[in-house]
């Protein structure tokens, strides 16, 4: 777990590799079970620094990585240039219907501290699909859903822009969305995936209707 992410030991190693083993062996068991059809890769965290090696192992370079509709790696501290060396063939998307690339963005208010040590962290803005630094307002996010209320859809819930390799926001336009104050003062390192939850969702079927469209 984050325990694992957080220490330098032997056993923050093995622990991670045996995360990543279950992940190889459920990654096995689904290329048998979906045939030749497209995918899509997501993870948070953690489970996006496994799919980084996952993608890094078994998807770029191969016949997979023209299968791979898109992947969201989101909440890791990515370097663009790195990632461009592990994954080649497989780009930081910069528009919503781009296909065989990656989206990712870690979330941060105002005040949030960066954890990364390169200066070029990749970030793809959830509420425009680019990688610009724009503004793009509230208006723009078309539904949250918090951890404690999954079946509430909330609209136009917080803006966002990429700002050095952080998706900074403003303000969040509620009080259903929680945060770990322990993570740090305006880390939402929880809600990545959930302040953007529409949008995301959205642009998965985006990207996939750009996939089939393709290959006709």
């Amino acid at each position: 777990g984050l325990g694992a992410l957080m220490r330098e030991s032997d056993n923050a190693d093995k622990a991670l590799e045996i995360a990543y083993a279950d992940i190889n062996r459920a990654f096995d068991w689904f290329l048998a079970q979906t045939g030749d059809r497209p995918f899509i890769v997501a993870g948070h965290s953690q489970g996006s620094l496994h799919m980084r090696r996952l993608l890094r192992e078994r998807i770029a370079g191969t016949p997979l990585a023209k299968r791979m509709v898109v992947a969201y790696p989101i909440r890791y501290w990515h370097s663009e240039k790195t990632l461009k060396e592990e994954w080649p063939g497989i780009p930081l998307g910069t528009s919503p219907d781009q296909i065989h690339c990656y989206a990712t963005w870690n979330t941060l208010g105002p005040k949030g501290e960066v954890w990364a040590e390169d200066d070029d962290i990749a970030c793809t803005n959830p509420l425009s699909w680019a990688t610009d630094t724009a503004l793009v307002p509230r208006n723009q996010n078309i539904g949250s859903t918090s951890l404690d209320h999954r079946l509430k859809i909330d609209n136009h819930v917080c803006d966002a822009r990429c700002d050095n390799g952080v998706l900074r926001v403003s303000k969040i336009h509620s009080g259903l969305y929680r945060f770990l104050p322990k993570m740090g003062k305006d880390n939402y390192h929880t809600l990545d995936y959930s302040l953007f939850y529409m949008n995301l969702r959205r642009n998965a079927a985006q990207r996939v209707e750009a996939f089939l469209s393709s290959q006709t």
